[in-house]
């Protein structure tokens, strides 16, 4: 019987215990939206202008996956891309950069414009950059990086070739490559040279050492 009632009692008592604990209420936790949107470019970014065009010019925002005709002249702005067709070229200026121009069948990318560091990359075609001492300017070409500060040049990309030709027009460049066992070069172009820069064996050369 002592048995029986002190189970009774324990029982009771847990029973009691359950129904007299507080519940607690779970508390949202409060978030704060982010303000980052891949639709605006940087605030600091520069923005470009088409100066001339001619043929069919391909735009692709920083939103799209795919380039499209452009019909309208809009801004040229960071992470947005231009091409131009077989009958296409076309002029962009940068106040604080300069001008870039695009020969027929150009791809290029305007993956930075920041003031300080202005960086574009070179997918195929003949580009002229002409360049103020304002802003310098970088172009990616497959696995080298080439870096203008004011001057004149000329980069020359061609589908399923591996040599990239580089003409300093006016004032000398400076290219950047890891080499086949991966060390950095970084050499001088000189103006008023033309120089290849092999993608597969990433060597670079003065054509008249040719």
């Amino acid at each position: 019987m002592s048995f029986i009632i002190g189970g009774g009692v324990v029982f009771g008592y847990s029973v009691l215990k359950i129904h007299t604990s507080p519940q607690i209420t779970p508390v949202p936790k409060k978030t704060t939206p982010s303000t980052f949107s891949i639709e605006k470019p940087p605030s600091e970014s520069l923005k470009g202008s088409i100066a001339s065009r001619s043929g069919t010019l391909l735009w692709e925002s920083r939103t799209a996956t795919i380039p499209a005709t452009l019909t309208n002249d809009v801004p040229i702005q960071q992470g947005e891309r231009l091409i131009t067709e077989n009958d296409g070229s076309a002029t962009v200026n940068f106040d604080s950069v300069g001008t870039i121009m695009f020969s027929q069948n150009a791809d290029l990318s305007f993956v930075q414009t920041l003031p300080v560091n202005f960086v574009v990359q070179q997918q195929k075609g003949t580009v002229n950059y002409m360049i103020n001492s304002n802003t310098p300017l970088s172009v990616r070409v497959r696995s080298a990086l080439i870096t203008k500060t004011s001057g004149t040049i000329q980069v020359t990309v061609t589908d399923d070739d591996p040599i990239i030709l580089i003409s300093t027009i006016k004032g000398p460049a400076q290219i950047g490559f890891n080499d086949l066992d991966y060390v950095s070069q970084v050499f001088t172009l000189r103006e008023n040279q033309v120089y290849e820069y092999n993608s597969d064996e990433h060597t670079a050369v003065n054509t008249k050492n040719k």
